[in-house]
């Protein structure tokens, strides 16, 4: 993956992603830090709402602390990582969205 932007479905995905959680953005963004990110926690939430376009390496690393969060409860990696992210296929993988 290299560090290009991700497309704009980027921030949807992330958003989708945390609707499924019970984290709040400052749960999201420890969490984040804690994989070694470097966004404040205004810059992810920028991203959350599209407002901020993020690399590819920044993505993934938001995409894999809210996966995390999934695999502790025992279920799968819903959350598309950026080589994922196309516009033809669903932003986030779970048998309870449509």
């Amino acid at each position: 993956m290299t560090d290009a932007q991700t497309p704009p479905s980027s921030g949807p995905a992330l958003r989708a992603g945390l609707a499924l959680t019970d984290l709040d953005l400052g749960q999201l963004w420890t969490a984040y830090v804690g994989l070694g990110g470097s966004l404040t926690a205004e810059q992810l939430g920028d991203a959350l709402a599209s407002r901020r376009a993020l690399s590819g390496l920044e993505h993934d690393m938001v995409a894999h602390a809210l996966n995390e969060y999934f695999l502790a409860l025992g279920r799968d990696h819903p959350v598309a990582y950026a080589e994922e992210l196309d516009a033809r296929e669903p932003i986030v993988h779970d048998a309870r969205l449509p």
